[in-house]
């Protein structure tokens, strides 16, 4: 399909672009003027992409919202997540693309410029991190368990008091989180086996999801929100995982957690 090859071209070509942005304090602007622009412009320029290549697939990006087609495809593009990490000089950020057919993802690329990982998946044909396949972990023993813990929408009344309990099941049962402040990038780490679960409650972004939620399906794993249906675009909470132990986990997370 080419969708997925130039899924491929496209993301490095946004990559590109952020890697090489410079240090914004000599072109006189403010770190955080500089890093929305980073943002705009690495989006305009992959929308300029794809509406060359591909007019009538429909596009979402962060930045920019929702364009219609009339393909049945829909790119859907984060061009920098991480953008606080991006600003701070901290590593943990990517750039990440998915393509919908019919509105289910089937293609997602994901780049990692400080590690140089270059994550791709189509689905049916597995996961892969520069061109080797890779697969979930193989641990079933919670208390040896590490979770990623996923940035979300903090502006939602019940988010903090929610994530707050989650934290306090996974420290209850001896296992250990992170939180890296990309979403998409642990759900890659994820799909590699660094992680072996990570939970969030109120995802903020659809674009911060897609691609990571296939990726982690195509190595083997499991995504789905906290009443076990699979994980989509409305869904409220987002529970990833190796799959080893995950109906465990959706118990751990419901108990006394309230999802009003």
């Amino acid at each position: 399909m080419w969708q997925a090859l130039s899924s491929i071209y496209f993301i490095q070509k946004i990559a590109s672009y952020v890697s090489n942005s410079g240090d914004p304090i000599y072109k006189g602007v403010s770190r955080g003027d500089f890093t929305l622009q980073v943002d705009q412009d690495a989006e305009t320029e992959i929308r300029a992409s794809i509406d060359h290549y591909f007019p009538h697939d429909a596009i979402e990006g962060e930045e920019y919202g929702k364009s219609s087609g009339t393909s049945g495809y829909r790119w859907i593009i984060d061009p920098l997540d991480g953008t606080r990490n991006f600003k701070a000089g901290l590593p943990s950020f990517c750039t990440g693309i998915a393509v919908e057919k019919d509105e289910n993802v089937v293609i997602a690329s994901v780049y990692s410029p400080k590690t140089r990982e270059f994550f791709f998946t189509e689905r049916g044909n597995g996961a892969y991190v520069n061109d080797q396949r890779i697969s979930v972990s193989s641990q079933d023993n919670l208390q040896k368990f590490l979770f990623a813990y996923l940035t979300g929408d903090h502006s939602h009344p019940d988010s903090s008091r929610l994530g707050a309990q989650c934290i306090a099941r996974i420290t209850e049962q001896k296992a250990q989180f992170r939180f890296q402040g990309s979403a998409l990038l642990e759900l890659c780490l994820l799909a590699k086996g660094s992680y072996d679960a990570a939970v969030k409650v109120y995802p903020k972004g659809y674009w911060d999801y897609a691609a990571g939620s296939l990726m982690v399906e195509e190595a083997g794993g499991k995504v789905t929100g906290f009443d076990g249906t699979p994980w989509g675009r409305d869904t409220k909470n987002l529970l990833a995982s190796n799959g080893k132990i995950h109906t465990d986990l959706l118990e751990m997370f419901t108990r006394q957690i309230s999802q009003t």
